[in-house]
Order: C-alpha cells, then structure tokens, then sequence
C-alpha cells in the first residue's frame, strides 16, 4: 500500500509539474501576445500619426494656395485702380490745363479790352 500511495503521490506531483509548465507556456504565450499587440498598436498609432501630419501638410497647402489666389486677386484689383487712378489724374490735369488757358485768355480779354463806357 505504500508503494502505491508513492505512485498516487507521484502521479500527483507530476500532475502539479505539468499544470505548472502549462501555466508557464499559457503566461509566456500571453506576454507574447501582450507584446504583440503593443507593436501592432505602436504601429497602428504611428501610422495615424504620419496620416494626421500628411493631413496637416495638405490644409496648409491649400490654406497657402487660396492665399496666394487672394494675393493675386488684390494685385489684380491695385492694377486695374491705379490704371483708373492715372486715367482719373490725366483727364484732371487735362481739365486743369484746359481752365488754365481759359482763365488766362479771359484774363488776357480783360486786360486788353477797352473800359466799360462810363468809365476813363
């Protein structure tokens, strides 16, 4: 009866030993697959990472391009008023010069024309 309660024993603590290498290999496979997953998640977030900068990259682009649009649209628009504003200033000065000689050849008629009768 002893020898066979030493074999119970036996059997029982080979049980014991094999359970325990079955929780070893399940808690290493479990480590790896915790392991695993952070790479594919540190992946995963880095990938997102370069998409957002990408993203970024892209708005500032176009935020750059509508500025440029609206930098040759005002140019455009300086243009066309300094080109009415020369015309505005020639048609001016053409009207100054135009009053100027009206005015000096009234004043020429002034000087040289005879007095008022009633007057000497």
């Amino acid at each position: 009866m002893m020898a066979a309660r030493k074999d119970d024993m036996d059997s029982f603590h080979h049980i014991l030993d094999q359970q325990a290498k079955d929780a070893q290999c399940l808690q290493q496979q479990m480590l790896e697959q915790q392991n695993q997953f952070r790479e594919e998640q540190r992946k995963r977030d880095a990938q997102h990472e370069a998409e957002v900068r990408q993203m970024q990259a892209e708005i500032e682009r176009a935020a750059s391009n509508r500025n440029n649009e609206a930098v040759s649209t005002v140019k455009a628009a300086l243009a066309e008023t300094e080109r009415e504003n020369r015309e505005v200033m020639n048609q001016l000065q053409a009207n100054h010069t135009a009053a100027m000689d009206s005015l000096q050849k009234t004043l020429q008629a002034i000087k040289f024309a005879p007095p008022p009768k009633g007057f000497s």
